[in-house]
């Protein structure tokens, strides 16, 4: 292998970009891979350099982050990373998948000599942008770990080890469960203060404070009182596949959750509305359409109020997931 002090991105979405942007802002050697030439571009512009080939990637570097949209595009890209250099290589995978997508592809980078860790990541863009996304790493012995700390020492607030190879994805999983019902209660409470007829940013700083807050309150609720739902940090037709995932898990471990399939239908409510492209936090417009009876680009109170306040909230913006 060469690249001994070279980190390689596989898949320059928003979540790989946002990786090899911190890790470039701390002057890493990065090398990195898209199907898209407008990601190259702008990966470029920040300073990397971009390969033709998954296999380049691996072979010019001695960690690789695969962030990648789907179970086939991962099993494309490892089959691409065949035509690398022999091993050992590190390949942190960090998408959401299923577990067993995650050891078929562990299986086939086994067979070409590398190591592969499970390590999906919590956070969504904004959080990354402002080191505060957690590495959920899974699989791997403690010499991989610090390898791979070292790496991207910087990147993550926390790379957590969370042991045998799979865990990573099992609590990615659970945590997007409780992002998926604490979402939706956020949407609900902030609905409640606006059919009250309170300010929202005074129920919003409010309630953060309080004991009944959460981190998707704090995350998202300042998105629901701005209604500042595109450019998003989770779109619901990318959040979807991973409530299915969800769904999936429960089914295979038989687990009943019902609030979970609850709070499952609203997203689907908000995909029927056309809302794919939009924030998750745009679920409380949602709920608002459907007390006042508005359009589907109906303009609600809220964010009346939101484009004549000069005022700001005091929570924190950045996104989680």
């Amino acid at each position: 292998m060469t690249g001994t002090d070279t980190v390689g991105v596989v898949g320059l979405g928003v979540m790989g970009l946002g990786i090899a942007r911190r890790l470039l802002a701390r002057d890493a050697a990065v090398i990195g891979f898209d199907v898209s030439a407008d990601r190259l571009d702008e990966f470029v512009s920040l300073g990397g350099r971009t390969a033709s080939t998954p296999g380049e990637v691996l072979a010019g570097a001695h960690v690789v982050l695969t962030c990648l949209p789907s179970a086939t595009a991962l099993a494309e890209v490892v089959s691409g990373f065949g035509s690398a250099s022999p091993g050992p290589g590190i390949v942190v995978e960090t998408s959401t998948l299923s577990v067993e997508a995650k050891h078929s592809a562990r299986a086939a980078l086994a067979a070409y000599g590398h190591t592969m860790l499970d390590a999906p990541i919590s956070g969504t863009r904004v959080q990354l942008d402002t080191g505060d996304a957690i590495l959920y790493a899974s699989g791997g012995d403690a010499e991989t770990h610090e390898v791979v700390g070292a790496a991207l020492a910087g990147v993550f607030a926390r790379i957590l080890d969370l042991g045998s190879f799979g865990n990573g994805t099992t609590v990615k999983l659970i945590a997007n469960h409780l992002v998926a019902v604490h979402n939706l209660a956020a949407a609900e409470a902030m609905l409640l203060a606006d059919l009250a007829g309170m300010d929202l940013r005074t129920a919003l700083r409010a309630l953060t404070v309080g004991a009944g807050s959460s981190r998707m309150l704090e995350v998202r609720g300042p998105l629901m009182v701005d209604a500042a739902y595109e450019p998003a940090q989770m779109r619901f037709e990318l959040f979807d596949k991973d409530l299915g995932l969800i769904r999936e898990f429960a089914d295979k471990v038989g687990a009943s959750l019902g609030l979970f399939d609850a709070a499952r239908e609203r997203y689907t409510d908000a995909l029927a509305a056309g809302f794919g492209a939009s924030d998750t936090a745009r679920l409380f417009e949602l709920l608002q359409q459907e007390v006042r009876g508005a359009s589907e680009s109906g303009y609600s109170n809220s964010a009346m109020r939101a484009s004549t306040s000069a005022s700001t909230c005091t929570c924190s913006p950045e996104g989680g997931n």
